[in-house]
């Protein structure tokens, strides 16, 4: 027996379905509208072949701007650092898997040699298809294999894959589908994953309690954030992407090797926060100093070095090594962060401590622009391995005041 069910009310179009099936269709502009109110170039471009003008034109009141101005803030840095980080890393293959209404495509236009190609479900891609047939996108499933597979049929050389702003969205179990999917994606083509999916409160803290006040922060908070949390929420810390934070509780299956880098870049800070109070940006840096942005990689180190350090102009790491006598001199040069620290201390425990090498080892510090917690971590544990048989030497004036705050100058200079 047939029964016709008007509630339905489709009208047989197909795209109307699609929207229904994936209720996140509908809340995809968010991002869009956004960027366009922080002034984004190729957001404003796209907001307006979307003639989303037409749609949002009431009148904000007081409040209601100040909340755009925050949220516009934070989809903009969001956004800013994924492209300042995508552009450096020397990958060219730039996989933006859940795009939405991301204007990354048309960014991209403006850097001919990179492939960028978007990837979300039908009726998004759809839709961004009749907004412009000049962006490749391309229509798939995070969470089946094949589709992410014929989506990407052809490339050649490495990816690097980008998610923003998707994960949170997925159940446990979606999520370990995900993160196993792109795990075979890096497996087979080589490259990296970055992602800065953090769950939500504190990363929406970090930009609206400088500009609301912590007082009216916590009155509007409910009106930011949704009570119905997917599973994984309960998995993960608030300073962390999600998928980082769930990644490594199943590390063992996945092999995918974490390297993190600070969120906000020297220039973010300069053009994204630019319109705001002194007093509001330096509040919105110090509250943004513990989140990073994560690079995962398959258990390839040489592609770890070639993303992390394409751009070794402004911001790589380098050590020489020079033997002596009675000393094995070390030079750093560049930032020794999260980032290289580890290849410092694989260095001293394949090449030092397995070989067994007795020499005092002294690190000359002249030319290291920056030491992070991480460096001074390496630092301790080679002092101590070493049976205090390691110093530091030409600091800085950087490092000799990291140095100095922390501590490590009594022990580590001498």
């Amino acid at each position: 027996m047939f029964i016709k069910n008007d509630s339905l009310n489709y009208n047989s179009n197909k795209d109307d379905i699609l929207k229904a099936v994936n209720p996140a269709v509908n809340s995809a502009k968010g991002t869009l509208l956004m960027l366009n109110e922080a002034g984004v170039p190729e957001a404003k471009e796209l907001y307006e072949r979307f003639h989303l003008s037409q749609e949002y034109t009431a009148e904000k009141t007081d409040l209601q701007k100040i909340l755009t101005k925050g949220l516009s803030t934070i989809q903009l840095l969001r956004y800013s650092a994924i492209n300042y980080f995508a552009k450096g890393s020397g990958v060219t293959n730039i996989v933006d898997l859940g795009c939405g209404f991301s204007p990354r495509g048309l960014f991209f236009k403006n850097y001919p040699n990179f492939n960028y190609i978007g990837i979300d479900l039908p009726a998004l891609i759809n839709d961004l298809r009749i907004a412009g047939n000049d962006m490749n996108y391309v229509a798939g499933d995070m969470t089946n294999l094949s589709s992410l597979e014929k989506a990407l049929k052809d490339v050649q050389g490495k990816i690097l894959v980008i998610t923003e702003g998707v994960l949170t969205y997925f159940t446990e179990n979606e999520l370990k589908i995900v993160i196993q999917n792109i795990h075979v994606l890096l497996e087979k083509y080589g490259g990296a994953w970055i992602t800065p999916d953090f769950y939500n409160n504190d990363f929406m803290a970090a930009v609206m309690e400088p500009l609301l006040g912590k007082d009216a922060y916590a009155k509007v908070k409910s009106l930011l954030h949704s009570s119905d949390k997917s599973a994984v929420g309960t998995e993960i810390r608030e300073s962390q992407p999600a998928a980082i934070t769930y990644g490594l509780t199943m590390a063992g299956r996945s092999h995918l090797i974490v390297r993190d880098v600070d969120f906000i870049p020297e220039y973010i800070k300069k053009d994204c926060l630019k319109e705001l109070q002194p007093e509001q940006k330096n509040a919105i840096l110090e509250n943004y100093k513990n989140f990073h942005m994560s690079f995962l990689f398959s258990d390839r180190s040489d592609d770890a070095r070639s993303v992390l350090y394409a751009d070794k102009g402004k911001s790589g790491f380098d050590m020489t090594i020079s033997q002596h006598e009675t000393a094995l001199i070390v030079y750093l040069s560049g930032r020794l962060d999260t980032i290289s620290s580890p290849d410092l201390l694989t260095f001293y425990d394949n090449s030092i401590k397995s070989r067994k090498i007795e020499k005092k080892i002294i690190i000359d510090c002249e030319k290291l622009e920056y030491v992070s917690s991480a460096g001074l971590r390496v630092f301790l544990m080679m002092y101590k391995d070493r049976n205090k048989n390691l110093e530091l030497i030409n600091c800085n004036e950087t490092v000799d005041e990291i140095l100095e705050q922390t501590g490590f100058k009594e022990f580590l200079c001498k």
